[in-house]
This record gives C-alpha cells, sequence and structure tokens, in this order.
C-alpha cells in the first residue's frame, strides 16, 4: 500500500537517463547521504525524494529530485531538479556564488523565449558573459527553463545547477540532447577562473 502512495518522480527520473543512454543508480534512502539535504530541507517543507547517482563519465555525479509543493486543492505537486558537479577547487569556507538565466519573450509569461542572458555577481560575471554568449546554451535553456546555478558554503564543494520549470509536475524525460547541455554547463563552471572571498 505505501508503495502505490510513494511518489515516483525520482524512479521516472532516473529511468529517463537510462533511456538516453546514461548509466545511473538511485541512491538508497538509509544511506542518508548530505547532498540529500541541498536545495531541499526548510521550513516551508521542501523534501528531497533521494538521490540518483550518476555512474556514466560526466561532470555532473549525483541529482536529488527536491519535491517544493505536494499536490493539494489547488494544483499539482511541484518540483526542483539540483545537479550535483563536484569541485576541490572551492573552498568550503566561502561566499556563497548565485548565477541565473534570464529569459526574454516576445510577450511576458506565454510568449516564445527569443533570448537569454545570464546574471551574477561581480566574481562571476566573466562565467555569466561566456553562458550567455553560447548560442546552443541558450536554445537549452529555451527548452528547460529558468537555470540557477549555486555553490553552497560548508555544505558541499562544488556547484549545483538547478532547473524547476520544465520538471513540473513531474520530472519528464530527460533527453540527450538536455543532457549533453547541462554538461556543456557544468563544464563551462569547472573552467571558469573564479575567485571565492
Amino acid at each position: 500500500m505505501l508503495e502505490k502512495l510513494r511518489d515516483k518522480s525520482r524512479d521516472r527520473m532516473a529511468a529517463s537517463l537510462e533511456a538516453a543512454g546514461i548509466q545511473v543508480e538511485m541512491v538508497d534512502r538509509d544511506l542518508e547521504r548530505p547532498e540529500e539535504k541541498i536545495r531541499a530541507m526548510d521550513p516551508l517543507g521542501k523534501t528531497s525524494l533521494g538521490l540518483i547517482d550518476i555512474l556514466t563519465d560526466s561532470p555532473i555525479s549525483w541529482i536529488n529530485v527536491v519535491r517544493t509543493k505536494r499536490q493539494d486543492k489547488n494544483g499539482p505537486a511541484r518540483y526542483r531538479v539540483v545537479f550535483g558537479i563536484p569541485d576541490q577547487s572551492i573552498p568550503m569556507n566561502h561566499k556563497q556564488l548565485k548565477l541565473k538565466t534570464v529569459r526574454k519573450k516576445r510577450f511576458p509569461l506565454f510568449g516564445k523565449v527569443t533570448d537569454v542572458s545570464w546574471r551574477g555577481e561581480a566574481n562571476t560575471s566573466l562565467l555569466a558573459k561566456t553562458l550567455s554568449e553560447d548560442e546552443e546554451i541558450d536554445r537549452a535553456v529555451a527548452d528547460l527553463g529558468d537555470v540557477t546555478i549555486f555553490t553552497h558554503p560548508n555544505q558541499f564543494q562544488g556547484w549545483t545547477i538547478e532547473i524547476n520549470k520544465i520538471f513540473s509536475p513531474h520530472p519528464p524525460a530527460v533527453t540527450i540532447d538536455r543532457w549533453e547541455a547541462l554538461k556543456k554547463i557544468a563544464n563551462y563552471v569547472l573552467s571558469s577562473p573564479i575567485g571565492t572571498p
């Protein structure tokens, strides 16, 4: 009975990755890995559905599927997907770095995306410029929805890429094109010379 009620969004995400030729493994929830807490635990009830480890060679080594809202009478459940990118050059104790996309639309809310740019603080401006000038990433962001990149001081030595919109109400198929675009963003992040105060 409990299995029928369990939210299977993480299972669907793992299955779609496998279907795209990406080897993955769903992490046993009993292990309580610290990555489950990244962008998941807060007073508003956001909760991790568990981690997916990426076994295929990739700068992205794990994924955390987070339910940000339960299904209720006002609408379906909502999710965020957090892609983990380990980076030993990021000190554990630093000021958080954050970049996010700004998507320009022909018509507000419902219009087609006509341009994508990235914004961040002064020490991420070069990375934001690099991402903004890559047309392949522009096309991917138009498809994926808004994307945010974070570092996590004293919590995780590395970066995360976070996506919300396209993964609601449930994570859909992860196509190989979407995966390659996420890997390209991750590689830009890892190769960017960023000072972390």
